[in-house]
């Protein structure tokens, strides 16, 4: 598999690659080896942490109804590893917002949405991918994403 040398993380595969009981964790560990072994440089959104930390939030407590759940709060110390571990990574990790004019970028989430059918936050994803001009994003929306002319699209 011929890697880029840029490449965007989607946030299904740090919930992956994050979550040790989850079905593709494996394959995510694996393919981010090979991403730090090719030198690739990787992006990650404020976004992407996001909807990471949230859903590895939700899924801790999955057993457990909605209303008897722990707060947020009591997840800090779980966010915080997560952010810890990331930063132990190489210099080639880079945790990433839009880099040029802000309102250009949101105008850019809304084009995506009206171009490929995007809900907002796959919207984003791309519009943070146009942003800094990467052409490869590893996701499992693939289908989604498959819809992008000329982007790469990476599965685990």
């Amino acid at each position: 598999m011929g890697l880029p040398e840029k490449i965007y993380l989607d946030a299904n595969f740090l919930i992956a690659y994050f979550l040790d009981d989850h079905n593709d964790h494996n394959a995510s560990r694996l393919l981010f080896f090979n991403l730090l072994k090719q030198n690739c440089v990787t992006y990650i959104s404020t976004l992407g942490l996001d909807e990471a930390w949230y859903k590895i939030y939700e899924v801790s407590q999955k057993d457990i109804p909605k209303e008897k759940r722990k707060p947020i709060k009591e997840f800090y110390s779980e966010i915080k590893r997560i952010l810890e571990e990331i930063r132990k990574l190489p210099e080639n990790i880079k945790i990433i917002q839009f880099e040029n004019d802000f309102e250009s970028g949101v105008r850019q989430v809304i084009e995506n949405i009206g171009s490929f059918n995007f809900r907002p936050r796959d919207a984003f994803h791309l519009a943070y991918m146009q942003d800094l001009n990467l052409q490869a994003i590893v996701t499992k929306n693939k289908k989604e994403f498959d819809k992008v002319p000329n982007l790469q699209v990476i599965s685990y």
